[in-house]
């Protein structure tokens, strides 16, 4: 218990990323990743045996890309994901120790009285006794209800640092869902380096408007212009992730559940024994729930992959015009008109959140084990 408490006291928010480490990045590589834009783009599709392809290079930039998000990417979603996920396993052991106790004590005899070694060790009650074992029972009870309120502060803590950290507000059942459901992070991710990119944008169209250098304009914009590239890297990791990953292990989920309940249902249909048939009639009844909560989490995850899919077809189009910038810098005056029109572009996309008002308790708990699942 102690160690569950300690843990959430020293896990305060680290110092965030500023977007000059990321500005600070973008410089350095600029010129690098011009240059592999460039390569790429007259590579062979197909290359021969002693050719570097338009793919290899384009890896060597989604690299460049990837240390770029690892820079602005937030780590608050994973460290208090972690934090709850110590929680949990706890309370799992405290309730595992519970049960046991329970059924030990359907076998137990009342005290007799407390004998030389239970007073050596300080009970009150003869090892094993029904008191004994009440006793007990009533220490996990509090433990599994203290863990709890751990679990709750830390839920609240996140939704404090989202606020504080990145001015993004949540509320008790958004910061629930963001937490407990496993796209929550690529969510959290997308919305506080929305927020960066933005930001950095807003710092470059500032600083080429005052700044009359024709190298300074042409570095500044060829760093607004890699923002362009983030974003389309970032959607991309994030489709990847929907498609490659969760929905298909979901659709998995959902067939193996509904060839269950299939096969629970003729079991129900054709037994003959009455407490049998109502043992197979009650789990119909549970995995006809199951089947509706993971088709309702399809359906969430498919939103947001459509989502996606949408940002990233008007992401690309933005990068074509970035990539475009990158090569022709000479023509700073245009790109710097450009730039302009699309400062509040970052800004204006909204993330929409996920929340649980539409689950009842039980839904939420099958929620929570779909999501464990997926993330496993």
């Amino acid at each position: 218990m102690w160690r569950i408490a300690f843990f959430l006291s020293m896990l305060g928010a680290p110092a965030a990323a500023s977007t000059a480490d990321l500005i600070s990045f973008l410089s350095e590589e600029l010129s690098d990743i011009r240059e592999t834009i460039e390569q790429r783009d007259v590579a062979p599709v197909d290359p021969g045996i002693f050719e570097t392809g338009a793919s290899e290079f384009q890896d060597d930039l989604n690299i460049l890309l990837d240390k770029a998000l690892s820079i602005i990417g937030p780590d608050t979603h994973s460290r208090w994901s972690e934090a709850i996920s110590e929680i949990e396993g706890a309370i799992l052991e405290a309730e595992n120790y519970r049960d046991e106790l329970r059924l030990e004590r359907f076998g137990a005899e009342t005290s007799t009285g407390v004998g030389m070694l239970d007073k050596l060790m300080g009970r009150d009650h003869e090892r094993g006794s029904i008191e004994d074992l009440d006793a007990r029972l009533n220490e996990a009870e509090a433990t599994i209800e203290k863990l709890k309120v751990d679990r709750e502060s830390a839920e609240i803590q996140f939704a404090n640092e989202m606020r504080e950290r990145h001015n993004i507000d949540l509320s008790a059942s958004q910061a629930r869902a963001l937490l407990y459901s496993v796209n929550g992070p690529l969510i959290v991710e997308a919305s506080v380096v929305l927020q960066a990119l933005a930001e950095i944008e807003r710092q470059m169209v500032e600083i080429i408007r005052d700044n009359s250098s024709v190298d300074a304009r042409s570095t500044y914009t060829g760093i607004a212009s890699l923002t362009r590239l983030i974003h389309v890297r970032m959607l991309q990791r994030h489709l990847d992730t929907y498609n490659g990953a969760w929905l298909p292990k979901l659709s998995n989920m959902r067939s193996d559940t509904e060839a269950l309940l299939a096969e629970t249902r003729w079991k129900a249909r054709n037994a003959t024994d009455e407490y049998a048939k109502a043992t197979f009639e009650n789990n119909v009844i549970i995995q006809n729930r199951i089947v509706d909560v993971i088709k309702k989490y399809e359906t969430r995850l498919k939103g947001r992959r459509q989502l996606i899919e949408d940002k990233l077809e008007n992401a690309e189009q933005r990068a074509a015009a970035a990539v475009n910038t990158l090569k022709t810098l000479e023509s700073a005056s245009a790109v710097f008109d450009t730039l302009q029109e699309a400062e509040s572009e970052f800004n204006a996309t909204q993330i929409e959140l996920p929340d649980f008002e539409d689950l009842d308790a039980d839904e939420v708990e099958h929620f929570l084990d779909i999501s464990r699942s997926l993330g496993s």
